[in-house]
């Protein structure tokens, strides 16, 4: 489409120019958000390059590592992350479960995911993410045979969010 290939254009000239990292994340952001995933990674790592310390940069490039099935990657990211001003703990403790229920670390991540769910309960600031949250230790759960608490978690994950459509699978 047009919007797509004005998308490579900028990127282009991003990863060839150096200029301000907000514009290349801006740029990783959109080419997420069209599940371009390695454009995604390309932009966010330049946006590291340009001198971005924003933990929000680092906790977009681990996303689009767990979405490539790259998930040592993207924990190696979360702990550089999570420790930058301002990160959102909620945020990185959900995608690190997420990293280690795609590396097969269950416990890892339901000890992370849990903690997340402990902070949400401290700070409600984070709604939006409990649904994804209740799913993915869901999954967890599911992996290790516990199944009584998956179905708890999916369903609780549906009542958050009815239309998640993840949950209703």
């Amino acid at each position: 489409t047009q919007r797509t290939n004005m998308a490579l254009e900028a990127l282009s000239f991003a990863l060839e120019n150096p200029m301000d990292s907000a514009i290349v994340e801006t740029t990783g952001h959109y080419f997420f958000s069209v599940q371009q995933y390695q454009l995604s990674q390309q932009a966010y790592q330049r946006a590291l390059v340009l001198g971005s310390e924003s933990p929000l940069t680092y906790l977009r490039l681990s996303a689009t590592y767990i979405a490539q099935n790259q998930f040592e990657e993207a924990e190696t990211l979360l702990a550089k992350g999570q420790m930058l001003p301002g990160a959102n703990r909620i945020s990185y403790q959900m995608l690190h479960g997420q990293a280690y229920l795609g590396m097969g670390e269950y416990n890892s991540a339901l000890i992370a995911l849990n903690q997340a769910i402990a902070l949400l309960s401290d700070s409600r600031e984070n709604d939006e993410l409990e649904h994804r949250i209740y799913h993915i230790r869901g999954l967890a759960y599911l992996e290790l045979g516990e199944l009584h608490a998956a179905c708890e978690d999916f369903q609780r994950a549906t009542t958050l969010q009815p239309n998640y459509l993840p949950s209703l699978e």
